[in-house]
């Protein structure tokens, strides 16, 4: 999923603003128009919507969000610094292609993340942020995978530092297909469960270190849950 900066570069060049520079209104406008488009893109291609490999096309896209190719070009460019699309010159944008070494490699990080997360939440979450914790966790027992998407953010949000944070949610962006779909198969389900009682209760008793290790431990079982689902690199 890596992008040449030659191909950003060039695919900028391509794509060049209306002639006239927009008012500080106008720019104000813009700039909340692209974020929004980022973020639709971004939710279909986390979400499967968009495969891998498949072709953005400008006309479609712009039609469905309702919006010009200029904040549409814009979201390509900022997906294409996430890792999520890859532009190729004069052949327009693609969902980038998801390879085995690549998600492993971009999980490994993450767990990193997560282990730094446990020990600072740990020693920094408030008990209203244990208790939505700890409602966002019997909601995922209840069989609602949202429980668990959520919980593992607030962890993150509970460290407290705003770089983690920041680094979390882009590398999170680029797997979040493979994380929650990880635990669809009932037995992968009842251990997902089963991990989440044990990063709970080490939650509530402030420990660090076995929170932190559990974490780290769980994202990495994901992905054995679904690295033979990926296409061979």
């Amino acid at each position: 999923m890596s992008l040449p900066e030659d191909a950003l570069s060039g695919f900028g060049a391509q794509l060049q603003p209306d002639a006239e520079m927009p008012d500080s209104g106008q720019e104000i406008v813009r700039t909340s128009l692209t974020e929004e488009t980022s973020n639709r893109l971004r939710a279909m291609i986390t979400d499967q919507h968009l495969e891998p490999g498949s072709k953005l096309k400008e006309k479609d896209l712009c039609a469905q969000f309702g919006v010009s190719r200029t904040p549409l070009r814009e979201a390509f460019k900022v997906l294409a610094s996430e890792g999520l699309i890859e532009i190729h010159p004069n052949r327009g944008a693609a969902v980038a292609q998801v390879t085995v070494e690549e998600t492993r490699e971009t999980f490994e990080v993450l767990a990193s993340l997560e282990r730094l997360s446990g020990e600072l939440a740990a020693q920094r979450a408030t008990d209203q942020g244990m208790a939505e914790w700890r409602a966002l966790h019997y909601t995922m027992v209840r069989q609602d995978s949202r429980g668990e998407r959520e919980g593992d953010t607030k962890i993150v949000e509970a460290a407290g530092n705003s770089v983690l944070s920041q680094l979390h949610s882009t590398l999170n962006s680029r797997v979040r297909w493979a994380r929650f779909t990880a635990n669809l198969p009932s037995d992968r389900w009842a251990e997902a469960v089963a991990e989440h009682e044990t990063i709970l209760a080490a939650f509530e008793k402030r420990d660090g270190a076995a929170l932190a290790a559990i974490l780290h431990s769980h994202l990495m079982s994901k992905f054995e849950a679904i690295r033979h689902t990926i296409p061979a690199d």
